[in-house]
């Protein structure tokens, strides 16, 4: 993840629409919420150099 740090927010969108459709079709979406989740937790990186994995793993888990 800390090599896309600054591009993963962009993700979360399609994330969420496949999490739609999927529950649209009674299918499981958690995989894709979570993903979601995960994407939106890396905009703090957005436009800025690619991050070390440290800041990235603590984005990941010290989330509001």
């Amino acid at each position: 993840m800390h090599g896309i740090s600054r591009k993963a927010w962009r993700f979360a969108g399609e994330m969420r629409a496949i999490a739609t459709n999927y529950s649209s079709v009674s299918l499981p979406d958690g995989f894709h919420e979570a993903a979601a989740k995960r994407q939106e937790r890396m905009a703090g990186f957005k436009n800025k150099p690619p991050a070390k994995i440290d800041p990235v793993i603590e984005a990941l888990l010290n989330h509001p």
